[in-house]
């Protein structure tokens, strides 16, 4: 990565500053020492066809609005965290994330944590009662941190057994691909019987609908 002489900020290459926003982007967030969530991977800041970054809009602001990470971050904390509701005064983006501690608040947060996150290796339940599991993720989705599939799928192969894991948990990552959907498609759902599921229009034509063998 071409450094910036001291002093100079030039198109061809990063200031200090740039290259320790990028350091902080692709690098783990740590808490207490420890990798607490992996870095993001590097794909999504690449111009798309309309010769747009995919972080315009997403890491960063884009000229009509708010970035999804301010957009998304804030709104989680002044809806869902406790010491941010009921905070006095007014209370933007920027002071919840200047207030928040890395290291001390992720522990506060554990009950929303049990609530809200789908961490759980261990889903011997859901294939004893036939469950099919199919993950998708972008590797360039600026959204949703494709590790964090990858990781899982990984937890879950370490728990169940690769024997066993792969008949009937599936994952699919697309490279460049950006923001999309993770679908869970159970064995069996409320619906009729031998239901179409249409996909995302963005799957392959081979893959565009998934049958369920019954509904309940």
């Amino acid at each position: 990565m071409p450094r910036c002489a001291a002093g100079s900020e030039e198109a061809d290459c990063f200031t200090a500053n740039q290259i320790a926003a990028l350091e902080r982007i692709y690098g783990d967030v740590i808490s207490n020492g420890k990798r607490f969530f992996p870095g993001w991977p590097v794909g999504a800041e690449i111009a798309g066809t309309n010769g747009q970054s995919g972080w315009l809009g997403q890491a960063v602001n884009a000229p009509n609005g708010t970035g999804a990470w301010t957009s998304y971050g804030f709104n989680f904390q002044r809806y869902m965290v406790p010491w941010v509701k009921s905070a006095s005064g007014e209370m933007d983006a920027a002071r919840a994330f200047s207030q928040f501690d890395i290291d001390k608040d992720p522990p506060r947060l554990e009950e929303l944590r049990r609530i809200l996150d789908a961490t759980d290796a261990d889903l011997s339940a859901f294939r004893k009662h036939g469950g099919k599991l199919l993950m998708y993720f972008g590797w360039a989705d600026p959204q949703l941190n494709a590790k964090m599939g990858v990781e899982y799928y990984e937890q879950v192969v370490d728990k169940m057994g690769p024997s066993v894991t792969f008949r009937w948990l599936r994952r699919q990552l697309r490279l460049r691909r950006p923001h999309s959907h993770l679908y869970l498609f159970p064995r069996f759902y409320r619906g009729q019987d031998r239901r179409t599921v249409p996909f995302h229009r963005q799957w392959s034509a081979r893959m565009r609908t998934v049958i369920a063998s019954r509904g309940i």
